[in-house]
């Protein structure tokens, strides 16, 4: 209740395959982290998969914004 008056409401929760597929980029990170001293530009693979992680969980976990006057003009509410 409280992040609807604050014009945010909760993500459904992400299907069991979202997070299997999440533990196996985790897995995958350290993999690449360990090819640094060998193949330097892995570094940036690391980074790249850090983001990616970052965006999946900010897109399918962090509440929504939504404008009540929008859904009311659309119907919605």
């Amino acid at each position: 209740m409280h992040q609807l008056c604050k014009g945010t409401a909760p993500q459904p929760q992400p299907e069991k395959e979202f997070w299997e597929l999440l533990n196996t980029l985790y897995e995958v990170h350290p993999a690449f982290k360990k090819c640094v001293p060998y193949y330097p530009t892995a570094a940036e693979i690391c980074k790249e998969i850090e983001d990616f992680i970052l965006e999946l969980q900010q897109k399918t976990t962090l509440p929504q914004r939504f404008s009540v006057e929008e859904l009311t003009e659309q119907g919605a509410v």
